[in-house]
């Protein structure tokens, strides 16, 4: 710990598997490290703290192979318990962590399709990332590709190079990556020799965890350690909205929405919450705007017995939180306006498809 504490520590990715803990953050270079600690360990969440100070902490990303697990809940309660404070912890998948890697490396490994392969208890698995260019901001989906289950150690390294050519036809495919150690060792042979035929292939095991940390530093608005600028993207797992929600105000020019809700958050995780100034108001009107398609639609929450107060003085607290992946919930509550007029306790709420 000690080479830990000399180094500037903000932006943390956590992958917690059973075997280990991989804790990725933000060195002086600007890049992530990796230190490992034992699953078993006594004290793990301390082992969090004591690799920060958590009042100083801007972001802390927990990935996990199934962020809806009891697993990884229980994992944010141990770093709540470290003393990082809710409104710094994020909870992602391999998947939207994969991604992040990606984005933060040179854009030529980018360019078209990147290929995942992770490797785990002798089932190998494939992914593409595909990046839509076409909006702005980006929109990134990652689809699973052939599944192949090996029998021993036998055979392995043919067995990927057939699934990899199959694989690769008639793709155009700017980089590979291998995560997980079952890629260590000399048995790529032939498979190796295919991955690399005009790809740049990398493997690592502390890929996700790195992602992570580089989520963090994208969730606060960090610049990359090339010192250009972030690469503007939403993740569209199957996990995180498709939609963009926008409040319709009133501007001196006529109506204009301002958006108060991304597209590609993690639903379970969702938690917007905004203020605007309603004057004479029987009602919200809310535009949802699909990510994959633009298309949108108005919703309506009707809001009656607002008490009537002068202009500009009634105020709206909006809480947007998910249900589900397709489902938002948006509490309306009346703020009041400050020592001048006292909320009335009155609330509004709604369920609209996203």
């Amino acid at each position: 710990m000690t080479r830990l504490a000399e180094l500037l520590r903000r932006h943390f990715g956590c992958n917690i598997t059973e075997e280990d803990i991989r804790l990725s953050f933000v060195g002086s270079d600007g890049e992530p490290m990796t230190v490992e600690i034992p699953a078993n360990h006594e004290k793990e969440d301390c082992a969090v703290a004591g690799a920060c100070e958590p009042e100083q902490v801007q972001a802390f990303v927990l990935t996990a192979k199934d962020p809806e697990s009891d697993a990884a809940a229980e994992c944010v309660e141990k770093i709540k318990s470290a003393g990082i404070p809710d409104t710094a912890i994020y909870v992602q998948d391999y998947l939207e962590s994969f991604v992040h890697f990606v984005v933060h490396q040179e854009p030529d490994l980018w360019t078209h399709a990147v290929v995942l392969f992770t490797l785990e208890q002798g089932v190998l698995r494939s992914y593409e990332m595909i990046m839509k260019r076409q909006t702005r901001p980006y929109l990134v989906q990652v689809f699973p590709g052939p599944v192949k289950v090996f029998d021993g150690d036998d055979g392995m390294d043919e067995a990927f190079a057939e699934l990899a050519m199959n694989y690769f036809r008639k793709k155009l495919v700017s980089s590979v990556f291998l995560a997980g150690e079952a890629f260590e060792g000399n048995w790529m042979k032939r498979s190796l020799k295919v991955l690399c035929a005009g790809r740049r292939v990398f493997q690592g095991k502390n890929l996700f965890s790195k992602g992570a940390c580089y989520a963090a530093l994208s969730f606060t608005k960090e610049k990359r350690a090339s010192g250009g600028e972030e690469v503007p993207f939403i993740y569209l797992g199957e996990r995180n909205t498709k939609s963009f929600i926008g409040i319709l105000t009133e501007a001196r020019i006529g109506r204009e929405c301002r958006e108060v809700m991304s597209a590609g958050i993690f639903w379970r995780t969702c938690h917007v919450v905004c203020e605007v100034i309603a004057d004479d108001a029987e009602e919200i009107a809310l535009v949802v705007q699909s990510a994959y398609t633009g298309e949108s639609r108005q919703e309506v929450i009707p809001i009656p017995g607002l008490p009537k107060r002068p202009k500009r003085t009634t105020r709206l607290k909006l809480t947007f939180t998910c249900k589900s992946v397709r489902c938002c919930h948006v509490l309306v509550e009346d703020a009041g306006f400050g020592e001048f007029f006292a909320p009335s306790g009155l609330s509004w709420e709604q369920d609209i498809s996203i």
